[in-house]
This record gives structure tokens, sequence and C-alpha cells, in this order.
């Protein structure tokens, strides 16, 4: 409520809208989210990073097309736009189109190697496909490049059980739950790996 008192207080602040639209949709409030991206100022809509922005609040509420549409326009304009690839990458991902996906998100990694975020989704893409061996050296440089977060290291281990190696898995599972006791997928598959 105070942000957006602010908001309508200083419509200077031009980049409000946009973080309001972002809060909101990471909470799951996708219609405020909505209505906040359509206050955001033209000008940005129209930059390159703006619309690989609006691609990935899109991609988050599960408007594909939109999303999509707008990747494609963003990457006939500059298409070694590392956002661009980022976000157009995990919109492939989310949309169960991991061919796609594997393609833009290499292409951010090529550009921004110290990024774990592009190599944790390319990992999971080819994890999708049934290339374990190949998507293991992605989830552990992800791991290894912001290992305080957790699905980096639950992900990690289910290419490892993956490719059988079951005591490096069961570590990684520890280590996501250290990192976030809540998560039921690590409780399960390392319940399951102590059961066998």
């Amino acid at each position: 409520a105070l942000a957006e008192k602010a908001v309508r207080e200083h419509p200077e602040y031009a980049y409000a809208p946009l973080a309001l639209a972002e809060s909101y949709i990471r909470a799951g409030r996708f219609d405020e989210g909505r209505v906040w991206m359509q206050k955001v100022g033209p000008e940005f809509l129209k930059s390159e990073q703006g619309m690989a922005t609006f691609a990935g609040l899109y991609g988050r509420i599960g408007d594909f097309d939109k999303a999509l549409a707008l990747c494609s326009e963003i990457l006939e304009r500059e298409p070694n736009l590392y956002s661009a690839l980022y976000n157009c990458g995990n919109i492939h991902f989310t949309a169960a189109q991991y061919a796609d996906a594997e393609r833009l998100l290499s292409r951010a990694v090529k550009l921004a190697p110290e990024q774990a975020g592009p190599r944790h989704y390319l990992g999971r893409a080819l994890l999708e496909e049934g290339r374990y061996n190949e998507a293991q050296p992605y989830l552990a440089e992800a791991a290894a490049l912001d290992p305080r977060v957790w699905d980096y290291h639950y992900w990690l281990g289910v290419s490892l059980e993956k490719n059988g190696n079951m005591p490096a898995a069961r570590a990684e599972y520890q280590q996501a739950l250290r990192l976030n006791q809540d998560s039921s997928e690590a409780k399960v598959r390392l319940t399951a790996l102590e059961a066998k």
C-alpha cells in the first residue's frame, strides 16, 4: 500500500510501476501485477531491455504467447542481448520447449559465464531431455557459482542420482535441506535414497 501511494504521488519515478508489477507477480498476485504492467511508461516498453523484462513477466504469469512473441521481436533486433537470451530461454523451458531453451541458454552462458542462472536452467533443460551426463556439469557449475540457492543443489542432486552417484546425490539433497528446510522435494528424494 505504501509503495502504491508513493507511485501515485510521484509519477516521475518511471520504474516504480515496473517494480510493483514484478513484486506482485513474484508473490503470485498476477492480476495486480498485470495492472501495474499497464502503467509502465511506453518508452521503456520500446527498449530491448524493457521488452526482455516484459517477456520474463509474461512468462511468469503463464502468458507464453505474449512472452514468446516479445522474445522473437527482441532477439531479431538484438540477438546477443543477455537478458533476452536468459529470459527467453527460461520461457521456453517453462513452456516445455527444451530444445529452444537449450539453444538460447547456451548463448547466455557464453555471454555471461559468471552467472549461475543460465547454467542452472540449461542443465535443467538437458535433464528434461534425458541428457543426464550433459546436464550435470552445468548444474554443478551453477551450484558452485551461487552455493546459497537451495534448488541449485536439489537439481544437481537429481542429476547425480540419474547418473547413479547416490552418495553425491545424497550430499546435495542434504545441502538443499540445510538451505531450505521446507523443501518437500528434497525430503522425498533423500528419504527414497536412504531407504535403498
